[in-house]
């Protein structure tokens, strides 16, 4: 394939002035930052025909679970005719999922040519602003204001197979107030109040986009929050890659901090004294190590063994269409 593209961009603005001559002062300052970077990777996904049940292309047999019974301690199956599953026998859900699960795209190795078939151009995402505004205020001779808001933001998607890469989220916020006045010629007192929030959310791709568990409405699944927001985890052993989220995570920080100070300068003589106090309140939050979209795992048990011993390849897939997980 074509090298593949990089762009960084970075840019922004600083402005400052008066507002009101001799009374009041601004400064604006935001930066902006751009990173586009594209990665390829290669994946083992089943056949196109696979897909849509048709398994025609594998030598081996396909035995139909629905079928099977159990006589003398044997299990005993038919196969599927031809080695095709009927369309109305795909599991609705694994058919959903089937939109996370591309088709091959290149020639690919081993004897069923899914080795190593999939080409997978991702871009990678980073995203950041940082605003700050400022103002000063001179009240009178002997009483200045100033006050200041920041907030930043980043954005940054690292991809994977198909819609399932991590996402990483930053959402900051600093306001804060002062004021400076004389009291006297020797007494001076400053005062300063901050306001400091913190978001950090390291989760999917899908995070506060989309909710496929919702969609998919799979049994048993509870709502889960935006930051949460992904695709199961599918398994198919050893024959393909796995698709779906990892099902660890999100970890998400929601951090808020106030704070106040005040401080006063006292001059007597050849002496100075500088006494004051401070008041800080932490909200510290914090929530990870979750398993909220759920995994599942198909070893093609129930349509390539008639003895219980697990089957890579094909028949973990069919098992997957079919809807037989693996429970143990």
């Amino acid at each position: 394939l074509p090298k593949a593209p990089f762009k960084w961009n970075q840019y922004g603005y600083t402005v400052g002035g008066p507002v009101w001559r001799n009374k009041v002062f601004f400064m604006s300052n935001w930066e902006g930052y751009r990173d586009r970077k594209q990665a390829q990777n290669n994946f083992s996904v089943p056949l196109a025909a696979w897909r849509t049940g048709d398994f025609s292309s594998f030598s081996g047999a396909l035995y139909d679970p629905a079928t099977c019974t159990v006589s003398g301690g044997a299990r005993r199956c038919a196969t599927f005719p031809g080695n095709r599953i009927p369309t109305n026998r795909i599991h609705p859900i694994s058919q959903k999922l089937l939109e996370f699960y591309p088709e091959p795209n290149a020639t690919g190795t081993g004897a069923s040519g899914t080795v190593n078939n999939y080409v997978s151009q991702q871009n990678r995402v980073i995203d950041k602003d940082q605003f700050t505004q400022r103002f000063d205020f001179v009240q009178s001779a002997s009483s200045t204001w100033l006050g200041r808001y920041s907030h930043s933001r980043d954005d940054e998607i690292s991809p994977s197979l198909k819609l399932n890469g991590t996402k990483l989220v930053n959402r900051i916020h600093q306001a804060m107030v002062g004021n400076t006045r004389t009291l006297s010629p020797t007494v001076v007192n400053e005062f300063r109040f901050g306001y400091n929030s913190f978001f950090n959310s390291f989760g999917r791709e899908s995070a506060f986009v989309r909710d496929v568990t919702s969609e998919l409405a799979i049994p048993g699944m509870a709502t889960i929050p935006p930051e949460a927001w992904g695709i199961p985890r599918i398994g198919l052993g050893a024959g393909f890659s796995a698709f779906g989220d990892d099902t660890e995570g999100p970890y998400t920080n929601r951090n808020h901090v106030f704070e106040i100070i005040d401080n006063v300068s006292w001059i007597r003589g050849r002496h100075s004294l500088k006494v004051g106090g401070a008041l800080r309140y932490d909200k510290y939050n914090q929530v990870g190590n979750q398993f909220p979209r759920g995994g599942f795992q198909f070893d093609g048990r129930a349509t390539g063994s008639l003895t219980g011993v697990v089957v890579a390849g094909a028949p973990a897939f069919a098992d997957f269409l079919l809807g037989y997980q693996r429970l143990s």
